[in-house]
């Protein structure tokens, strides 16, 4: 019979999945041209997710009304709120934190779409009859591989600068190949 351990205690951090899922989908997206643009797509939104994801992480470690508030905050007013508690002003004018802007902007955009017409005057044609240059709604311009990277790269350093602004005690991007458990046995009912 194998050996069991009791009352022990998994902690699931959702920013981590999301980052990683953001990571892999940028990964084969770059990997495989076919069907990049949905690799690329995928990892802007998991991203951006990430990071909302990891601001309710640490507002719940440092606002015990978190849970009544957080819905009612957007992302960047939930940033705003947990940095004016440790008197933090990141600078929205340069990277990292310029992106932040932009990152929620795109999410709003994908999340809120809705159908489009747009006219087209006039539109060159390859030699077979197709267009050579379709126009495209904001958010199709602004997914594609650079993006993709900028979004990731920057969000990570938005965390890691985090981390040491809210004084996080464990590394917060954690993949989902890491475990940390408490034991929770003095609690026992047996």
């Amino acid at each position: 019979m194998s050996p069991k351990a009791r009352g022990l205690v998994r902690k699931i951090y959702p920013h981590a999945y999301l980052f990683e899922a953001s990571k892999h989908a940028l990964r084969q997206g770059k990997n495989n041209e076919k069907g990049s643009f949905y690799n690329f797509l995928a990892s802007m939104l998991f991203v951006t997710f990430a990071l909302e994801a990891y601001l309710n992480y640490v507002g719940k470690q440092k606002l015990s009304t978190w849970d009544e508030i957080e819905r009612k905050l957007s992302p960047k007013e939930k940033l705003e709120l947990l940095c004016e508690i440790t008197s933090y002003a990141p600078n929205f004018g340069q990277k990292p934190y310029q992106t932040f802007n932009d990152m929620f902007k795109f999410r709003n955009l994908v999340v809120h779409a809705k159908p489009e017409e747009m006219q087209i005057d006039e539109i060159e044609l390859h030699p077979d009859g197709s267009p050579k240059k379709l126009p495209k709604s904001k958010w199709l311009e602004i997914c594609n591989l650079n993006t993709a990277e900028s979004y990731l790269r920057d969000a990570e350093s938005i965390v890691k600068d985090l981390d040491k602004t809210f004084n996080i005690s464990i590394g917060t991007l954690i993949t989902e190949t890491t475990w940390f458990w408490e034991d929770d046995s003095d609690n026992e009912n047996e």
